[in-house]
């Protein structure tokens, strides 16, 4: 039986360089879900399809997802081609990943940073959600 999580981020800004909680649109708090312990695989998919990276340097975003408080190796970024793009510098991004279960709860927060010194804005709504899928394991 598949069980399905959803959570959307509102709008918000950070010019971060370190990775920080993206939050809820709803509540304010970190854009993230929990699931209890049990077998198969959560596909994980961030999607943000409309983010702004502002400044002077080239400036970018990179997002992530963090698993129990480390962060995954798949990140999902972009950079601006023109050094100082305006409001120009909007690049769709979608993060996609799959997370075994095991004997633990499993914890998968969203999180983002600035690239390049700029700052990074989203000024309409970006999505987490989980689709869990029961005996099902990736082979390692």
């Amino acid at each position: 039986m598949a069980q399905i999580h959803y959570k959307e981020a509102g709008a918000q800004t950070t010019t971060s360089a370190t990775f920080v909680p993206m939050t809820n649109a709803f509540d304010g708090k970190p854009l993230e879900f929990n699931h209890g312990p049990g077998s198969g695989v959560i596909l994980v998919v961030l999607s943000v399809p409309n983010p702004l990276a502002t400044g002077a340097n080239h400036p970018g975003i990179a997002f992530g997802l963090t698993v129990n408080g480390v962060l995954s190796k798949m990140i999902a970024s972009f950079s601006s081609e023109t050094a100082n793009p305006g409001m120009n510098a909007r690049t769709p991004t979608t993060l996609v990943l799959a997370v075994g279960m095991g004997p633990s709860p499993v914890h998968v927060q969203a999180v983002w940073r600035a690239l390049n010194g700029g700052t990074a804005s989203l000024d309409s709504h970006a999505s987490l959600s989980g689709l869990l899928t029961d005996g099902f394991a990736p082979e390692v």
